[in-house]
């Protein structure tokens, strides 16, 4: 699903966030057609959503992919 960069077994961050921080939009809308729970999945280290992962990596096509598909704005990580 994704474009082979990062994602895997040993990494802290869940395709989604992959997807989320290189501004996959098809993978993002796959993942999340086949299961919207991801919208809030936490990653392993620091509890930071796809949300944080599209705004850290300045990606703001799919920050406002994930907003439209409900991502919680106000969401935080383990430093709040």
């Amino acid at each position: 699903v994704l474009c082979g960069v990062g994602a895997g077994p040993g990494r802290d961050m869940a395709p989604i966030h992959d997807a989320a921080k290189l501004n996959d939009l098809e993978s993002l809308g796959q993942l999340l057609d086949a299961t919207p729970d991801l919208l809030e999945a936490k990653d392993k280290g620091w509890e930071q959503r796809p949300l944080h992962a599209a705004c850290l990596g300045g990606c703001v096509e799919a920050a406002r992919f994930l907003l439209d598909r409900g991502a919680e704005i106000d969401s935080r990580d383990i430093l709040g």
